[in-house]
């Protein structure tokens, strides 16, 4: 029979998900400007150090749960490429490594060709790409160690404030000029909401939803109609705003994002007949019908469509001068966060404008160019352990399988998007991939928390 937890640490629970779910929604707030705004994203890093301290000192005296596996191969692994490529080489080693010729004919200049190198070409890039990656891997960790209920209440943290971006993003597109925009770069005419890239903008409302229907999935109250109201306006909500981005790939991803909602809806069938069913059909089929009412009103959306030929789409030519990269360097990479140094070189001169090519636009093309056969391995070895903990996952209770579906759908729909734009260098989509990886972990006894519905055990329970 399960002991019931003291006030105080059921107190410091409680907290210990508060912190998480704050700092969920300032990733999201703060880590939408890229690269081009590197002060907004140093401020997620600080923030990051500070939520975990927090997270430290709530939890302190409670009875320390290991850290799971998964998380720790996944961080090591993650950790592990722009660390090794830091490491300063002998010149017998880096002087043969593929393109540093010109490295070695500047460094002669001033005699300096036989120092000791990295394997990055720009190792100040790399490691921020390193600290960058910081913040995912401990949302990944705390989100891991709360209960399935607990979870529930981060994935509304996530399902508001990818709310308040459309709602942002509404402002964007009706006020005078760019005065909403949060970031001076940001896609001009579109809705962009807390990000500077519509992409992101489009991807963050993708999730969003899905959160949304995990958060109502996982509630004791899902059979009111209340709750069954605020999801579906929240998924209209969403879905209209997804429209506005522009974004192709976002748009063409909703099936996506519509097949893992009713995935979280099926566990439902027995309790409530026709209630959870009935709403996502609803909610889908008045997007349908938003959507269509919209094209024959809005401009905007007559030119989404069009784009959706590509036949102007420049990145043609920037996957062909990224492979010619890619050979340059291949099979060690350049170092993270180096694909600017690595791209120009071998960026053809009838092709050059004056924009800077600052991404592949091929999240799988740059990481390739920037971590080569050892970075590819490694991506293999974490999609192998996703692929684990998400099988593991849908053989476990019904009960416990909103949030995993949340977190597979969210890698799912951040890995084809991966394939023309780059979601996991914008750094709220990837603290989103660090609370999904965290979703697919087996989340600890509820009994833990005192949380209704204590009576869920963990697998191993069950054998």
């Amino acid at each position: 029979m399960a002991t019931m937890q003291a006030p105080s640490l059921r107190v410091a629970s409680r907290s210990q998900t508060y912190v998480v779910a704050a700092f969920v929604a300032l990733a999201m707030l703060l880590g939408g400007g890229g690269s081009p705004n590197p002060s907004a994203e140093v401020a997620l890093q600080l923030a990051a150090a500070i939520a975990v301290a927090a997270y430290w000192w709530f939890g302190r005296e409670q009875d320390k749960a290991p850290l799971p596996l998964a998380v720790i191969g996944v961080s090591a692994l993650v950790l592990a490429v722009p660390i090794a490529q830091l490491i300063p080489l002998p010149p017998q080693i880096w002087h043969d490594l593929p393109g540093r010729s010109r490295e070695i004919a500047a460094l002669a200049l001033v005699d300096a060709q036989d120092s000791w190198m990295p394997l990055s070409i720009a190792p100040h890039k790399t490691l921020a790409s390193l600290l960058a990656m910081i913040p995912p891997l401990a949302l990944a960790w705390m989100v891991a160690t709360r209960t399935t209920r607990e979870r529930g209440a981060i994935l509304g943290s996530v399902a508001l404030m990818a709310l308040a971006g459309a709602i942002l993003g509404t402002l964007q597109m009706a006020g005078p000029g760019d005065g909403f925009k949060l970031y001076a770069d940001a896609h001009p005419g579109w809705l962009t909401g807390f990000h500077a890239n519509r992409n992101a903008a489009a991807d963050i409302l993708l999730i969003g939803a899905v959160a949304a229907a995990g958060c109502y999935a996982i509630s004791a109250d899902r059979a009111r109609w209340d709750h069954r109201i605020t999801l579906g306006s929240t998924v209209l909500v969403l879905g209209a705003a997804l429209l506005f981005t522009g974004s192709r790939a976002g748009i063409a991803l909703v099936p996506i994002a519509a097949f893992g909602m009713l995935v979280m809806f099926a566990g439902s069938m027995a309790e409530h007949r026709f209630g959870p069913w009935a709403l996502a059909i609803a909610a889908i089929s008045a997007l349908v019908i938003l959507t269509a009412g919209l094209a024959l009103f809005d401009s905007r959306l007559a030119y989404v469509a069009t784009r959706f030929g590509m036949t102007d789409d420049f990145r043609l030519e920037l996957w062909q001068d990224s492979f010619a990269a890619l050979s340059a360097s291949w099979p060690w990479g350049t170092g993270m966060g180096t694909f600017v140094e690595a791209f120009l070189p071998y960026e053809r001169l009838d092709v050059v404008d004056l924009t800077m090519p600052n991404r592949a636009h091929n999240e799988y093309l740059e990481f390739a160019i920037e971590a080569g056969i050892p970075g590819l391995l490694v991506l293999v070895a974490i999609a192998g352990i996703l692929v684990h903990l998400a099988i593991r996952a849908w053989h476990s209770q019904p009960q416990l399988r909103a949030a995993p579906i949340f977190g597979l759908t969210s890698f799912i729909l951040i890995a084809l998007h991966a394939l023309v734009d780059y979601p996991l260098r914008n750094m709220a989509e990837a603290c989103l991939a660090g609370v999904a990886l965290g979703m697919l972990v087996r989340p600890r006894d509820d009994n833990a928390s005192g949380a209704p519905g204590s009576g869920i055990k963990s697998l191993e329970d069950n054998k």
